[in-house]
């Protein structure tokens, strides 16, 4: 990714990107949900979305 995303932030989107919630997200890397809710927040602004569509459509946009 292209974003200038962390290890982490990529992780979470591309977990957010196979339609994992957060609470599936946060279980699945072993972190709260409230970190992963705070990861989504990040990458949201680098990716300029506003929720996990668009995210999903940056990210595609990147693949």
């Amino acid at each position: 990714m292209e974003l200038g995303l962390t290890k982490r932030e990529c992780e979470v989107a591309e977990q957010a990107a196979q339609g994992l919630t957060s609470k599936e997200i946060a279980d699945v890397l072993f972190i709260s949900e409230r970190t992963v809710n705070k990861h989504l927040q990040t990458i949201y602004k680098k990716s300029e979305s506003k929720n996990r569509v668009e995210l999903i459509n940056s990210l595609n946009a990147y693949s």
